[in-house]
Parts: C-alpha cells; structure tokens; sequence
C-alpha cells in the first residue's frame, strides 16, 4: 500500500524576523485508484451496459465466498474486468450476426454527383504514406502515387502484380463501407482486378484487407465483419485478410493460375 507523507508547515514572528516554522511529520496511507464497492458497480455498468444486479451476483459468485479487501475494488482492476468483457462480447457476438442485402444505393466519395467516378481524390483518404521505393511502372496502378498507410501495407504494395492483374491499387476511405456490429464501419485496404482467359472473358477481383501478425480488438472485429459480409456478395469476389507480403503473393498468383470455372 503507498504511503503518503504529509509536513506541517505554518509561518511564525520570530525575534526578528517572520520565520518557517515545521513541526513534526506524520504519514497517511493512501490507497491510490480504490473506490467503493458501489461506485465501482456504477463504473462497470457504464462501461459495459450490464445491469448492476448481475454485475453484483457475478462478483459474489466468483468470490465464492472468499473475503474480498476493499482495494481490489480500484481502476486497474476495472480496466481489466472491462477488457476481459468486450473481448469475450467480441468472440461470442462475431459467431452470431450477419449481413443482409438491403435495396438501397450507398454514396461513397469515389463517385460524383453524376454517377461518375471521381478524376481526383485527397491524398489522405488513399493512404498517409508515399512509397517512394517503388518505381515500376503505373500504367495498370489505379493513382499516380503509391500511397500506404502501414507498414504492413507498403511490404504488399511492393509486390509486383503479375501479368494478367489488369488494374490495382488501395481502396479509398469511405469508398466501400461495411457496417460493423459493434458500430462504425470498415473498409478493406486492396482490390487486385484479375483478367483470365476464358470463353466469357471473367474477370476475378481480389480483396485485401491488411493487418500486423498482432492485430488490436478492433482490428478483430473489424476482420470479422469483412469475412462476413463477402460471404454474402455474389459474383467474381474473393476476399482475404493478409498479414505477410510473401504469403499475399503467392494467393494472387493462385488466383491469376487458377483455372476458370466453366
């Protein structure tokens, strides 16, 4: 427990002079980050939107009976109960929701007033970062710059598509916007459009969505809603999460090889 010290100081008139005059020190333990039981409810509930009933019997069921000291009760412990909750909301909710195609048009900011796509975007709603090591031509990349926003990103914007990729590049923010179950939405990064030779000409899009190999909760949970919601688009879509340039690479070569359906 951290102890606090506290010095009694008071000002006094000495023979000549005003003087500081300290008296003896006395110490005061202080339980830095502890609340009350009922305040620490209150901070849970507001938190994680569970009543404070079932808060209370999950406490005393887990207590088991066992004597709790009030400093448990402070905002570490608060963090990490929180942190356990939405992670384990994250894991159960992922299995149980899904897409559902409504019969509207979305406006996104890669198309103009007119219905056409736009001729120019802002450079920050394309990436952050300019790739100024790579230099092979642009005939078939989608901007004039080579444009990141992670690492992760750049290493899969370095590699050099094959052939048969007709067009590639980053998606732009707010271009593709799949709703999130936990609010917002979610963007993939890549989209690689892939010409095969085949009587009806298909043409096979891949979609990349780019994360580290230790990715944050919203990361997750953002992952998840991309694989759920192309689950659900039909047609010549093939999405994947990629999380290494070389392993990235040897898909997109797949996908070009693959043979065409038909």
């Amino acid at each position: 427990m951290p102890t606090v010290q506290i010095v009694q100081q008071q000002t006094g008139r000495g023979e000549s002079a005003v003087e500081l005059l300290q008296g003896g020190d006395r110490s005061a333990q202080s339980e830095l980050g502890v609340m009350p039981y009922g305040e620490f409810l209150k901070r849970l509930n507001r938190q994680t939107d569970l009543p404070l009933s079932l808060l209370h019997r999950s406490i005393a069921e887990a207590r088991d009976g066992m004597d709790t000291p009030h400093r448990l009760f402070n905002i570490a412990s608060l963090a990490k109960i929180v942190k356990a909750f939405e992670m384990k909301f994250a894991e159960l909710f992922a299995q149980r929701f899904s897409y559902r195609a409504l019969d509207f048009t979305a406006r996104t900011n890669i198309f103009a007033d007119d219905g056409q796509f736009v001729a120019e975007l802002a450079q920050g709603l394309v990436g952050t970062e300019e790739a100024r090591d790579i230099t092979r031509d642009k005939s078939t990349h989608l901007y004039d710059r080579y444009l990141y926003d992670s690492e992760p990103e750049h290493e899969i914007l370095r590699v050099d598509p094959p052939a048969k990729v007709v067009v590639y590049g980053k998606l732009p923010r707010r271009s593709v916007m799949l709703p999130t179950y936990t609010g917002g939405t979610t963007s993939p990064d890549f989209v690689y459009a892939i010409r095969r030779e085949s009587p009806d000409d298909i043409a096979l899009h891949f979609v990349v969505e780019t994360k580290s190999d230790n990715p944050r909760l919203s990361d997750i949970r953002a992952v998840e809603a991309q694989r759920k919601a192309f689950e659900q688009i039909a047609g010549n879509i093939h999405w994947k999460m990629e999380t290494d340039a070389a392993e990235f690479e040897r898909d997109l070569n797949e996908l070009v090889n693959r043979p065409c359906a038909g």
